[in-house]
């Protein structure tokens, strides 16, 4: 019986790690489509890699020029 309930947990916890197929290379791919979404303000490519809603903020930096009187 501790065998049997040994060999079950062996093989539930063996199936906790079955989801590498996301590789550092798929990674880097959805980091690039984010950010090239990012730099062209196309928020329809940002959203098409993230999960859920996601809070896009415009920050607006103006420059100020003096004025000479």
């Amino acid at each position: 019986m501790k065998l049997f309930l040994l060999s079950l947990s062996f093989l539930f916890s063996s199936l906790l790690f079955a989801q590498d197929s996301f590789s550092e290379e798929d990674a880097k791919q959805v980091i690039d489509t984010f950010f090239e979404g990012f730099h062209k303000g196309d928020t329809l490519q940002m959203k098409s890699v993230v999960l859920g809603n996601i809070a896009t903020q415009t920050v607006l930096h103006l420059k100020m020029e003096a004025i000479e009187l």
